[in-house]
């Protein structure tokens, strides 16, 4: 009356619906934290293209700012060959 009875694959069934509850909220933690990283990694990525933008505008507008001082000295100067003037007659 006092034996334990054993049942092998019962016991199998418990431990591996353990380990797939397990390893599932271990899957569960891995994609959110590999999303994170990619989250992240992607978000230092478009920091780094957005500076490099910024600098190449930053250089082109600078370079037109000369370009419009430069002409706007020009129509300061006078011209030293006069205009000509066309009669219509």
């Amino acid at each position: 009356m006092d034996q334990v009875i054993d049942f092998p694959d019962q016991a199998k069934s418990k431990r591996r619906r353990g380990w797939f509850k397990t390893n599932g909220l271990t899957l569960l933690f891995l994609i959110l934290l590999f999303t994170l990283i990619y989250q992240l990694l992607s978000g230092v990525y478009q920091l780094f293209i957005y500076n490099r933008r910024l600098g190449e505008v930053e250089a082109l507008l600078q370079e037109k700012k000369l370009f419009l001082e430069e002409l706007e000295a020009r129509l300061q100067t006078p011209d030293p060959t006069p205009a000509l003037e066309i009669d219509q007659d």
